[in-house]
């Protein structure tokens, strides 16, 4: 700005302006209006300015590579999930973690770097209280996102093993499965046990 006679060798100040550039705004040439005001507001000197935006690649979903590391942890009812994200795109990207919503557990809680710089890799982990009772494989979808909307979706299989069963379980199984020859050799062993009962009673008369 020229301030006229206010303006002096001894009487100069620059400013700097940090301009954040809108996503998805097209290459070109934009104008931008700097305007200065006197303490009183009223308007000493205005300069117009034009700025010419070249095209700006900021990350995409292909950037972002997340993998479900296989060690992971059960004790109890506790399911602690490790995750290993990379970005291999040039800029930083801040991210968040989530998972889809299942019956049989409940995330309490995550663990990561919300800032994950240009090609560099992080570890993140997942926490989980299990519904009482859960057994057998369950399928469970991570989701992590970039700043700029970009999803990532992984689906990772977790086994809990199959309940343990008590041997009254087994003892009524067994007769479920049971085919008619068994049920015959009951009634003649039942049969057997009888006549001699009756005898063994008999004979002490």
């Amino acid at each position: 700005f020229d301030l006229d006679e206010y303006d002096g060798d001894q009487n100069t100040k620059n400013l700097n302006f940090d301009l954040e550039i809108p996503n998805g705004l097209d290459e070109g040439t934009y104008s931008l209006e700097a305007i200065l005001y006197e303490n009183n507001g009223d308007m000493l000197d205005s300069e117009l300015i034009e700025i010419t935006l070249e095209a700006c690649e900021g990350n995409t979903a292909e950037d972002l590579e997340v993998s479900i590391e296989e060690d992971y942890v059960v004790e109890g009812y506790e399911l602690t999930l490790p995750i290993q994200i990379i970005n291999n795109g040039n800029n930083d990207v801040e991210i968040t973690i989530s998972s889809e919503d299942v019956e049989w557990a409940t995330l309490t809680g995550t663990e990561y770097l919300e800032t994950l710089q240009a090609e560099d890799e992080a570890h993140a982990y997942l926490y989980y209280t299990l519904s009482e009772g859960t057994t057998g494989k369950h399928d469970l979808k991570i989701i992590v996102t970039d700043s700029e909307g970009n999803e990532v979706t992984e689906i990772v299989t977790i086994d809990f093993g199959e309940e343990k069963e008590s041997f009254f379980d087994n003892f009524g199984s067994m007769f479920d499965n049971a085919n008619g020859t068994f049920w015959v050799l009951i009634d003649i062993v039942l049969v057997l046990l009888a006549i001699v009962f009756l005898t063994m009673l008999f004979r002490k008369k």
